[in-house]
């Protein structure tokens, strides 16, 4: 069976893009890609953590707003070019993947279809993808969901992060960036989720404890911002470099890297970063 076969009777061709009933949007070289991914995943043979699998899209080019510009909020899987929190979103959702019944998703529909419906519960509010207000955009809500719905653990506290108090507001103060805001009804629905939030309480480690805080390698990292209404500016993933903790993210440099510096120097370095917050992966065990 073809891959298109999932979507019987509403699959379309775009180009090289497969649009699929506006409910997913892939390339076909992303299908042919998650497989061979799915194929480093022998029954013995899982990845440990998720900067495993981040390191397997090094030098994939940065674009920002990779999943923005679709009507009716389809899902969108690429594994062509990322911004920082789809890399994340894709690397958490792979991680998952792996531990899926090998026999129930053994065909290559079956590849696709599974990691799919795990990409849609990490990417959306309570795992439920109802238009362009159902994602989670701040990305401590984003955690705080995902927290909930048992895929990450918030353990900024717990290394000696400090609880704060914000108002977010950002993306409706700022409308004209985001394009979908542009459609009234949108806005005002958006404006209510955003009232919903606030306060927004969350922890923050400051940039002086990051060099002794116990970060582990595939941790995922948000830097928190000073920047009005809004919570965090970039986020990546822990990884172990020369006995040192760096980050593996899609950087707006160019490409999905390694910083060359360590994680709290490179921190220091982002205009208006007042700490990190620290999310760790749940175990399959406990998941």
């Amino acid at each position: 069976m073809s891959i298109l076969k999932i979507f019987l009777f509403f699959s379309v061709l775009i180009g090289s893009q497969l649009c699929l009933a506006q409910e997913m949007v892939f390339n076909e070289s992303d299908q042919e890609r998650l497989d061979e991914l799915v194929a480093k995943q022998g029954a013995n043979s899982y990845f440990e953590n998720i900067s495993e699998i981040g390191t397997l899209f090094l030098g994939t080019p940065y674009v920002a707003h990779t999943i923005e510009g679709f009507q009716n909020e389809p899902l969108v899987l690429n594994f062509s070019a990322f911004d920082c929190t789809t890399f994340v979103e894709n690397s958490l959702s792979l991680y998952f993947l792996q531990y899926e019944n090998l026999e129930e998703f053994a065909t290559e529909e079956n590849h696709l279809k599974t990691y799919a419906q795990l990409l849609e519960n990490i990417r959306y509010r309570n795992r439920e993808r109802a238009g362009y207000t159902s994602r989670l955009h701040y990305f401590t809500e984003w955690i705080q969901n995902n927290e909930k719905k048992g895929y990450v653990f918030d353990i900024t506290e717990d290394l000696g992060g400090s609880t704060i108090e914000k108002t977010l507001d950002f993306m409706s103060s700022h409308r004209s960036s985001y394009s979908a805001l542009e459609d009234d009804r949108i806005f005002e629905d958006w404006v209510e989720i955003e009232k919903s939030l606030n306060p927004m309480r969350f922890a923050v480690l400051g940039l002086d404890a990051i060099k002794n805080a116990a970060i582990e390698e595939g941790d995922i990292i948000a830097f928190a911002t000073n920047i009005e209404g809004l919570d965090v500016t970039h986020t990546g993933i822990a990884i172990e470099k020369n006995k040192k903790i760096h980050l593996l993210h899609a950087s707006s440099s160019g490409s999905v890297v390694i910083s060359k510096k360590p994680l709290y120097k490179f921190a220091q370095g982002i205009n208006r970063c007042t700490g990190i917050i620290i999310v760790r992966p749940a175990l399959y065990d406990v998941f």
